[in-house]
């Protein structure tokens, strides 16, 4: 029986204002229309349309405008007939093994594929890409929801993630855990591991522009010896050639500013491996709470 029943896949891309138009609508309709129908809807147009919605999106929206931004987010509105999620379902143990697990892994890379390619493709024709934060998957009233890495490529370990989620319902912590959201990894983890990126990947920068200051200022020294050597009527010819400034000539800075310079930044968001294990809670009443899969306990 399991071998007969397959799921229907609805996707949703909910996009930040400033970036939803007419034009991308018709380009994600487009890409996606080999693996499912899809609709698109900006973040404020779906709260203020009341359409079809979880406390996932209404937690999105609370925070998106509690900072004063928004993520772009893809919904995974999966049908199936027979019952799958709880373990007490006579069946629904087999039939996720059986059926899901190959269909989840199957859309994992399709989705997958797409969303990167999309990004691609943009960009060599010059135009902007669309990059997803979050893959939101709607088992029902309970929706797993899994950040998603650079140029929104969907981990590797997606399927595991998912597994582990109802494991956790079915015998673990979140035992009767049946509405709401599952987030991984939660908005304080994932904070917290862009915040270390960003200050790693700027001590980085900062160490590279010391050591490129410490060799620029040994060249000065050596092209100052050299014209030092040559006599002072040669002295300005000399470091000309040498492509430096004797220590006795004026900087070309106005004073004082030479020290005062910025410190080194990253260009960008730098890339990480994100770590999943701590999940946020969020449940129908607007609660959220941080979980530790690893240990199985909440962390407050």
């Amino acid at each position: 029986m399991a071998a007969t029943i397959r799921p229907t896949l609805l996707l949703r891309a909910q996009l930040k204002p400033d970036v939803y138009s007419e034009a991308v609508v018709a380009e994600l309709k487009r890409s996606y229309s080999y693996i499912a129908p899809i609709s698109v809807v900006a973040a404020d147009a779906e709260d203020a349309a009341g359409v079809e919605d979880t406390v996932d999106a209404a937690a999105v929206a609370e925070v998106a405008d509690a900072a004063g931004t928004a993520e772009n987010s893809l919904r995974f509105l999966i049908k199936l007939r027979s019952p799958y999620w709880l373990s007490s379902d006579e069946g629904a143990d087999e039939l996720f093994a059986t059926v899901m697990e190959k269909w989840l892994t199957n859309m994992f890379n399709k989705v997958g594929n797409t969303l990167v390619a999309y990004n691609r493709v943009a960009r060599e024709q010059g135009r902007a890409g669309l990059d997803f934060a979050w893959l939101e998957l709607e088992f029902g009233p309970l929706v797993v929801t899994l950040r998603l890495g650079q140029d929104s490529a969907i981990p590797a370990q997606a399927l595991s993630l998912v597994k582990q989620v109802r494991e956790a319902c079915n015998t673990g912590a979140l035992s009767g855990f049946l509405e709401g959201t599952v987030r991984l990894p939660s908005r304080t983890s994932f904070a917290g591991q862009a915040a270390a990126a960003v200050e790693q990947a700027t001590s980085a920068a900062e160490a590279v522009a010391g050591a490129d200051a410490a060799e620029q200022a040994e060249e000065t020294i050596v092209a100052a010896d050299a014209a030092d050597a040559a006599g002072a009527a040669d002295a300005a010819d000399v470091a000309d050639v040498a492509g430096t400034r004797t220590v006795s000539e004026p900087s070309g800075e106005p004073e004082g500013e030479a020290g005062n310079k910025e410190p080194a930044q990253p260009a960008a968001q730098p890339d990480f491996e994100l770590d999943y294990h701590v999940w946020g809670i969020e449940t129908a009443n607007g609660e959220t709470r941080e979980y530790d899969s690893l240990s199985g306990v909440f962390q407050d």
